[in-house]
């Protein structure tokens, strides 16, 4: 669809507790790779796809808003979600969903320019796992 995504395991004991206070929709935020030295923004789509319908299953889904020349399978990823964007929703197409998706990733980048957001770059738990913290 043109959006690549890393795709996060929900089952994760540090990723469940996180889950269990999350409503299903889109999140703007931050994310680490450890091969980067700052954080870079990151839209998440926490959820059961009910567009796509291929399964039941609760899945998070990282858009980094960043291009890279290679894949990061099976590299650590450290999200944090500042804000929430809007509700699990089903579209009636690919081509709404895609729509949305662009419309969610503008949303992010605009949210991500908010001083309070800004700030958060900055957050431990972020610059431990660079280890800059």
């Amino acid at each position: 669809m043109g959006f690549p995504t890393a795709n996060i395991d929900p089952k994760s004991p540090i990723n469940a507790v996180a889950l269990s206070g999350m409503h299903y929709g889109v999140y703007f935020g931050w994310a680490c790779l450890h091969n980067l030295s700052e954080p870079v923004g990151v839209a998440l789509n926490v959820g059961r796809r009910p567009t796509i319908e291929d399964g039941d299953q609760v899945s998070i889904e990282a858009h980094v808003l960043r291009r890279f020349d290679h894949d990061f399978y099976d590299e650590e990823m450290c999200c944090l979600a500042l804000g929430f964007l809007r509700t699990e929703q089903r579209f009636e197409s690919l081509d709404q969903l895609v729509a949305q998706i662009k419309e969610d990733v503008c949303a992010t980048e605009t949210a991500l320019t908010d001083p309070h957001a800004l700030e958060a770059r900055n957050d431990p738990r972020l610059l431990n796992f660079l280890g800059l913290g």
